[in-house]
């Protein structure tokens, strides 16, 4: 899987595409495009799968696959193109790849609050189907050494937050 934040994709399509040639990933993950509109995303030898943008050009997410894999299934994206979820198979494996753009550390709790509810939807689904998660985005937090032992920030309102998920997965992976 190749993740990027890209800040915006205007004028770095060159140095991505030379990235994509070199690693050779079969899932591609971008958060933040900050493209124009939404639509069709096409890269040689990958499939074709819809970017979704805001009309105020923030956020963005792409997710596309590899052709050498089954053609992905584009299962959700949220009003404010802040989580996409994508079915896809792999080795006869189906893996819902979940890409999320948390909102940043000042902004409304209700617009933080949306986002967790629609990204515990997407793991929720996806564990009730019986898929596996890839979990990849960028959360806007700061999780302190509570998981990554040599972080020396403090957990930030979003690390809370996303703590809260990560141990509710775990909690479902236990159960």
């Amino acid at each position: 899987v190749f993740y990027t934040n890209a800040n915006s994709l205007s004028g770095k399509s060159n140095s991505l595409v030379s990235q994509i040639r070199s690693y050779k990933p079969s899932v591609i993950c971008i958060v933040e495009t900050k493209a124009s509109k939404s639509g069709l995303f096409s890269f040689e030898s990958y499939y074709k799968l819809h970017e979704a943008s805001r009309k105020d050009k923030r956020n963005g997410l792409l997710v596309t696959v590899s052709d050498t894999l089954k053609e992905p299934v584009l299962l959700f994206i949220n009003e404010d193109c802040s989580v996409m979820s994508v079915l896809i198979s792999v080795s006869d494996v189906l893996v819902n790849v979940v890409l999320s753009y948390s909102p940043q550390e000042g902004s409304s709790l209700h617009s933080i609050f949306d986002f967790y509810v629609d990204l515990n939807q997407q793991i929720s689904t996806a564990e009730l189907a019986g898929y596996k998660i890839y979990l990849v985005g960028d959360f806007n937090a700061k999780i302190g050494n509570k998981i990554l032992l040599h972080d020396n920030h403090n957990i930030s309102r979003n690390g809370k937050y996303l703590l809260n998920v990560v141990e509710e997965v775990n909690y479902f992976k236990q159960s």
